[in-house]
This record gives structure tokens, sequence and C-alpha cells, in this order.
């Protein structure tokens, strides 16, 4: 996938934000990123943490979407340097609320983007996750959501209200681990299409965008195909009197 312009002055500044927290030993966060960016940065980055300082991809639970890139040097931790919050927004009336409005209201208060991470609604209420920075700021202003009022609350991320996802335990068998067989297993499309969709950059393998069919995925990692949903390789269980590989993969796939 090529790089925009708009792009790659965004991924230069993160990328130059984090290694220098790396060289100066001190906490840094970046803004979120969305698959493709996030993708490109941990590609850049992959070299510059040491024994000092660790560089983490976090969107405030594992499956989010959007991601900031945290370096936390040896003597915090993520936890301490706590880049995230969630502002629990609840609905006064009846009024059904999508996740466009939600994030529309929150935008309409002049607030970029990229300080605001995944947005997860339930019946009346959404957990929002944004920057620390912006977590009061938000709360204060936000009163309208479409026509509804609403209250709000900032919270640590620990206490996120996660939607359950709903994923399903299956047992297989594969011919290999190229990424475009495992993909076809667990989404249940042809290996021709699977391997379409690797070439056209829709799959990504623990964050970073694979283009290469043959990739081989390992056990515990985790395939995000956009607009699908999410695999993970749980087990390598053993291998059938035919010589194909029996496997374990649990699906999340979108809704």
């Amino acid at each position: 996938m090529k790089t925009t312009g708009e792009n790659k002055f965004l991924l230069k500044q993160v990328e130059e934000k984090i290694k220098r927290a790396v060289e100066q030993c001190i906490p840094e966060t970046s803004r979120f990123l969305g698959t493709h960016q996030l993708s490109e940065v941990l590609v850049q980055l992959k070299h510059a943490a040491d024994q000092q300082c660790s560089i983490i991809s976090w969107g405030g639970f594992d499956d989010a979407e959007r991601k900031v890139i945290v370096a936390v040097p040896f003597y915090t931790s993520l936890e301490d340097v706590a880049p995230l919050k969630v502002v629990r927004v609840s609905c006064e009336g009846r009024e059904k609320l999508e996740h466009g409005q939600y994030l529309g209201s929150v935008l309409g208060l002049g607030i970029n983007r990229n300080l605001v991470g995944d947005i997860l609604v339930g019946e009346d209420s959404a957990d929002i996750i944004v920057l620390t920075e912006i977590a009061e700021y938000v709360a204060e202003n936000l009163i309208r959501v479409g026509s509804a009022k609403v209250s709000c609350q900032v919270m640590d991320i620990g206490h996120l209200n996660l939607v359950e996802a709903g994923g399903k335990l299956i047992n297989t068998t594969v011919a290999s681990l190229r990424l475009d067989v495992i993909a076809s297993a667990a989404f249940g499309v042809s290996r021709s299409k699977a391997a379409e969709a690797v070439k056209a950059g829709a799959l990504f393998v623990d964050d970073i965008q694979r283009q290469t069919p043959d990739f081989n995925v390992g056990v515990g990692q985790k395939i995000t195909w956009r607009k699908r949903g999410r695999a993970v390789l749980t087990d390598i269980v053993g291998t059938t009197k035919k010589q194909r590989i029996a496997v374990e993969l649990m699906i999340q796939r979108r809704k």
C-alpha cells in the first residue's frame, strides 16, 4: 500500500518522537494510529527498542482497532504511564445512539480524530477511549450526542466495558501454516480469495501488514482481516495420516 504525503509526515513525526523517547529513556506516547499507519510505524521502529526502553502498541484492550505507540522505560510500566483514559458517556433519554453519533459529537468539540481511539457502544452508554490529556475536557464539554442529553465520567482504562466479541473456537486441518491457507480456514473463503486479499494489503499479523501469502503464521499470532474479523492460531495439535496439520483457531468475526 502506498503511503500518502500526509501519512508520511505523520509517520515520520511518530517515529522521531518514539526514537527520541527511547534515546532519552523517558515515557512518551504517540497519537492514535489506524491499522495501516500502525503497521508502517511498527516496521520502522522494530529496531529502536533496547534493554532500557520497550515499545508497546496499545489501544486499551487487545483487539482495539486504533492504537497508540508508547515508549516505556525500564523504571516504569505501561500501567504507571497510563496514556489512555475512558470517557463513559451515559444517555439520559431512551434514544438508541450509534457509533457515528458519538464520534461526531466528540469531534464537534474541536478535537482531532487522532486523539480518539475506539468507541465501544452499549445499550444506553458508550465507552470512548481517548488520550489522558484530553479526557477531562471531553467529559466536561460533551453534554449532547445527537439530540440526546448525556453525562460523562472519566475512568481508568481498566474499567473499560468490553462488549462481548462472541469468539468461536474451531478445530480444522490445513495443508500448511501459510497466511493465505490459515486465513482461508479461519474466514471460510477459498485460498485464492485469501491470497488476493493478502496481496491487496487487507491482512495483518500482530498489527503488521503482510502482503506475501506464503508468510508462516505461528502459534499465538493474531490475524486481522479488515472488515471481516480476527483469528488467532491458538494451537498446532499434530499431523494427520494424510500429512495435513491439525490446528485450533479462535475466530472473532465482525457483525
